[in-house]
């Protein structure tokens, strides 16, 4: 790899980090506080509101960056997953 490829996927890395340790930690209080008992009983699960958030916090990117630019995020988001998924014996 070349030197600026390097520091691209170091800077990604970097940036990947900072957006998922705060993340992991809301997560983590979330379950925390559902497993307390102290939610709502008709709460929806963590997961749903977490998705919702960020959604709503999220949608500015497509205004920002176009749809073209957030879907091409996505894709580089989704392939280490798609490479790590088990694949289907056929």
């Amino acid at each position: 790899m070349s030197d600026s490829t390097n520091q691209a996927v170091t800077r990604f890395v970097e940036q990947l980090l900072l957006v998922t340790s705060p993340l992991q930690s809301i997560v983590n209080h979330m379950f925390e506080f559902q497993a307390s008992g102290r939610s709502a009983p008709d709460a929806p699960p963590p997961e749903v509101v977490l998705a919702d958030l960020l959604e709503g916090v999220l949608r500015g990117l497509v205004e920002r960056y176009g749809q073209a630019q957030v879907e091409a995020a996505t894709a580089v988001l989704e392939a280490p997953a798609r490479r790590s998924a088990p694949r289907s014996s056929s």
